[in-house]
């Protein structure tokens, strides 16, 4: 399948020493591996955020278990259960995972890992067990997205160029494109019941000839919604500024996204939620800084989301939950170490 509209700006989100780096680029980065050779113009930026004052919450004052990424263990980038009764690593066997994405009935976790030289997609059950890959053909998959039927897993690969989204059935068969050129790392998500998928994308998704963003300084991105076939493409959103990391909630009604604050402002990213008609825009995050990787909670009540804290503070990376209605924000405890990528358990022991 070729491209119908040129090269895509891609938004991406790496990790780096247990801090996120984002950059924007005209195709993948080296997987994280080489921050030097990644292609995004000079404008690889450490995203800062000055400290909140929230309140601290374990996972059962939430509500609902989540799985996230953590460099608590030197030489090891591994994925962390949150729990009532505590944390767990489900991902002892690898070197590197990261970007866990849960199956709907909460029994198996698909994430990326490295492997040799390349980033493969893999899948495993939640107590660690039983990994096995579902892509080991590309130099770089990336954040591998279930749908909410369990039957197929989304995720960004190098593997076309430009780097776009592909889909595989969750039993390894099927690799195929998805039919939409879309211009972004983490930047894909599914309605809950399917039919649906949102993303963000510029305006050169609808037009092919509209003007190119210069890389870095001027990107502007927006929230699309489409079907899940391709078909039926509508934008819900026009910020005049860049979208990331688009999550649908869970009772179907919102969806919720990162937005800088202008184009090529990569040092200060809010979390908004918008409607599914564009309506009822709201911002959910007010404190300088960079806020990214929004997760519903179950009941929809709230989103959780990665928070980084500026290079000058000691303070770790933190999970931060905020209630949609302004009423609650909390520091979820997940150690010294900090946690990045979470994603949370919809079938969950825990849930109430």
């Amino acid at each position: 399948m070729q491209p119908s509209c040129g090269r895509p700006v891609i938004t991406w989100i790496i990790n780096r020493h247990n801090r996120l780096m984002v950059g924007v680029s005209d195709k993948a980065p080296d997987g994280g591996r080489n921050m030097t050779d990644a292609p995004c113009c000079g404008v690889c930026l450490l995203i800062v955020l000055s400290i909140f004052s929230f309140t601290s919450a374990a996972g059962d004052e939430l509500g609902y278990e989540f799985a996230y990424t953590s460099n608590r263990i030197e030489g090891q980038t591994g994925i962390y259960l949150h729990t009532k009764d505590g944390e767990q690593l489900l991902s002892a066997a690898f070197t590197v995972a990261e970007a866990p994405s849960w199956s709907p009935d909460g029994k198996k976790m698909t994430f990326q890992t490295q492997v040799d030289d390349r980033w493969d997609i893999y899948v495993m059950d939640v107590a660690g067990r039983n990994p096995r890959p579902l892509t080991s053909d590309a130099p770089g998959d990336f954040h591998p997205v279930w749908s909410p039927d369990g039957s197929t897993i989304a995720f960004y690969s190098d593997r076309s160029i430009p780097a776009r989204v592909w889909l595989i059935e969750s039993d390894g068969t099927s690799l195929r494109e998805f039919p939409i050129e879309i211009t972004g790392i983490a930047d894909f998500s599914w309605s809950p019941d399917g039919r649906q998928v949102v993303f963000c994308a510029n305006e050169r998704v609808t037009d092919p000839d509209a003007p190119r963003p210069e890389f870095g300084t001027d990107v502007k991105k927006d929230v699309y919604i489409a079907s899940s076939d391709g078909n039926n493409l509508r934008r819900i959103t026009k910020t005049g500024s860049m979208a990331m990391s688009p999550a649908w909630s869970p009772n179907g009604k919102q969806i919720a996204f990162a937005l800088t604050t202008k184009p090529g402002n990569l040092s200060e990213i809010h979390i908004h939620v918008v409607n599914l008609d564009g309506t009822g825009f709201t911002k959910l995050t007010n404190d300088p800084g960079q806020n990214v990787c929004p997760k519903w909670s179950p009941d929809s009540s709230g989103v959780l989301f990665y928070n980084q804290p500026p290079s000058s503070d000691k303070s770790t990376p933190r999970l931060v939950y905020v209630s949609t209605d302004g009423g609650r924000k909390a520091v979820v405890d997940v150690g010294k170490s900090g946690g990045y990528f979470p994603d949370v358990r919809s079938q969950s022991p825990t849930k109430r």
